[in-house]
């Protein structure tokens, strides 16, 4: 189920929260392969959703999305297969996806901003946008 994940990036557009425009699939594989990191569908479906937001840019709960050059670039320095592409600002945290197959990608969350001191946080990222639309408390968010 992708529900959530097309939920959350049309609850940020009715907000009227600046997003980054869609990435067509096959330039979101090519940054994937540059990086070579394998990315799940799920992934994918998020990023042609929406790119990203704007560096500084915040939805309602202080949750940033970074766009994908930005995560994958990050994520050279994750150990564990992380690859960090959101942060909170109150609660001073990182989101990572860690691609557990093909179609699903695990969300942790990283207070140390180098992947050593993470924990898993949603199974699937539909799960994480779920929270973060229902119960932001979940995700240490406002």
């Amino acid at each position: 189920m992708t529900d959530d994940i097309h939920r959350v990036v049309l609850s940020w557009r009715e907000q009227g929260i600046a997003l980054l425009p869609g990435l067509a699939v096959d330039e979101i594989r090519d940054l994937a392969k540059e990086a070579r990191i394998n990315l799940s569908s799920d992934i994918e479906l998020l990023y042609t959703l929406c790119g990203g937001m704007p560096k500084g840019t915040v939805d309602a709960n202080w949750f940033e999305l970074w766009p994908l050059k930005r995560a994958l670039q990050d994520s050279i320095n994750f150990p564990n297969l992380l690859i960090p592409f959101a942060e909170g600002f109150l609660s001073a945290q990182l989101y990572c996806f860690r691609v557990e197959n093909a179609t699903n990608a695990s969300i942790h969350m990283d207070f140390s901003f180098d992947g050593n001191s993470t924990r898993e946080i949603a199974p699937s990222l539909d799960a994480m946008c779920g929270l973060l639309l229902d119960s932001p408390s979940a995700l240490c968010l406002p």
